[in-house]
């Protein structure tokens, strides 16, 4: 499961908190759950471009994840190369626990053109990751 999750049931004699720091996924995610995830390929499908849009809303600027192509990475430093397959794995897994995704354990980065056109991939996203993404660790990954 992500450690980008966390339950939206407290342990015994704890309140439920909900902060800034967290974020429920919205309802409506559900009707499309079944559509997250079903291959491998980089290029998202709408319904992954609407969640990754929905939980970077705050950083992401003017950059929008429809009909682009992501690679994912996880892991403590970020060595791991995931599918997109597992990754939507992981989010169906907090949809279906009820769980609060943590939106600061998540990290983007859109790449620049030359990436883009190269490595045919438009941005990565990395969760699990105690390093912070940067250009210079995407390119020592691609280029190994």
């Amino acid at each position: 499961m992500l450690g980008s999750c966390k339950s939206n049931y407290p342990h015994q004699g704890e309140d439920r908190i909900i902060n800034e720091s967290q974020k429920k996924i919205p309802d409506d995610f559900h009707s499309y759950e079944s559509e997250l995830g079903n291959d491998s390929l980089a290029l998202l499908n709408k319904y992954e471009s609407l969640y990754l849009n929905w939980l970077f809303q705050e950083r992401r600027g003017l950059f929008s994840f429809e009909g682009k192509r992501v690679m994912f990475l996880s892991g403590n430093g970020g060595k791991r190369v995931c599918s997109k397959k597992q990754y939507y794995k992981n989010v169906r897994e907090c949809m279906d626990h009820d769980m609060f995704v943590l939106p600061q354990a998540e990290q983007f980065l859109e790449l620049p053109t030359d990436y883009k056109n190269q490595h045919n991939i438009d941005a990565v996203v990395a969760y699990d990751m105690k390093k912070t993404l940067s250009l210079k660790h995407i390119d020592k990954l691609l280029n190994q």
